[in-house]
């Protein structure tokens, strides 16, 4: 299985989903299910005394879903991040020994093919693990950065750089049927009635009016190596992200059932649309921040957000009589 495996590289997932994509690939097994509860949103008020940076209120709630990625396709993920280095070394020829592809979560300030972050900026990044050098210790492995092509990871960047580890089996599914109606009024539930005042879609409107006075400068100070890290910027992509991965959700349940639903379609047309707009505001962010006047883009910005709160609303309410 191992010496089969390259690297998906779909943008509406992050870089350790693209290694469980590329595992289910391999494994000849699904994963959409894991992507239903990702249609979400959050804003926090400001705290008094804080700095008003908005980028660090800002949460797109974007959570994937191991429970059922076991249940319905049959993929189970072993997560460790308690383990030293030298354990996680020792599980990688583990699993190397006997073939399986394993995965190791990284401090993207020690990976030095990932050039923009590395001896710079600290986060999770993760790689598949292919072989290690059994003279010097290094390890090669495939992660969405450089694709196809293994690169090296010196054992001493490894050692310090080492945070996570991800071993994949594959089992028995232990669920067949589901009740995508149910799924479906449950996530927008989530969003109107989210335990908040405001709700899901009010806190949207006060993210777009914030929008308006924020400084991209200062939302970016800090991360200026890697602007898509910052907070504002990195949880707008998690925003796009996860209206996409739930129309993918929602049509495998649509293509796994016995009777096609139009709700489902339409409403994953509505959730690919609305991802498509917010890339679109991703995008006007990224260039707000590299802007000399920045102010009209982000009043636009603002704007486009109110647009999607009213339309994201109308879609919830109209799912919840469904």
């Amino acid at each position: 299985m191992l010496g089969t495996i390259t690297v998906n590289n779909e943008e509406s997932l992050d870089c350790h989903e693209n290694l469980i994509a590329s595992y289910a690939a391999i494994a000849g097994r699904d994963y959409e299910m894991m992507l239903n509860r990702t249609w979400g949103f959050r804003f926090d008020p400001a705290v008094p005394g804080t700095p008003q940076l908005v980028g660090p209120r800002f949460n797109a709630e974007r959570n994937p879903d191991y429970e059922q990625l076991l249940h319905y396709h049959g993929l189970k993920l072993e997560i460790d991040d308690t383990l030293t280095s030298g354990q996680i070394y020792r599980h990688v020829q583990e699993e190397l020994l006997h073939h399986r592809p394993v995965a190791v979560g990284m401090d993207a300030y020690w990976c030095p093919w990932y050039k923009a972050p590395y001896q710079k900026m600290h986060f999770l990044h993760y790689t598949f693990v292919t072989r290690t050098d059994p003279e010097t210790g290094d390890l090669y492995g495939l992660n969405i950065i450089e694709g196809t092509e293994p690169v090296r990871l010196p054992y001493a960047n490894f050692e310090q750089g080492c945070r996570e580890l991800t071993l994949f089996r594959t089992v028995p599914a232990t669920k067949q049927s589901f009740d995508a109606e149910l799924l479906l009024r449950d996530a927008a539930h989530r969003l109107l009635d989210n335990g908040r005042p405001l709700g899901a879609f009010g806190e949207m409107r006060q993210f777009g009016a914030a929008l308006t006075t924020a400084d991209m400068k200062a939302e970016v100070q800090g991360y200026t190596a890697l602007p898509l890290i910052a907070p504002l910027i990195y949880q707008m992509r998690e925003t796009f992200r996860g209206r996409k991965q739930f129309a993918m959700a929602l049509q495998w349940m649509n293509r796994n059932r016995s009777i096609h639903s139009a709700v489902l379609d339409d409403t994953a047309a509505s959730l690919l649309e609305l991802y498509s707009r917010w890339r679109i505001v991703f995008d006007l962010l990224t260039k707000a921040y590299f802007s000399s006047s920045p102010t009209e883009i982000m009043a636009h910005i603002s704007a486009v957000v109110n647009g999607l709160a009213d339309d994201e609303e109308k879609l919830a309410e109209s799912i919840i009589q469904v």
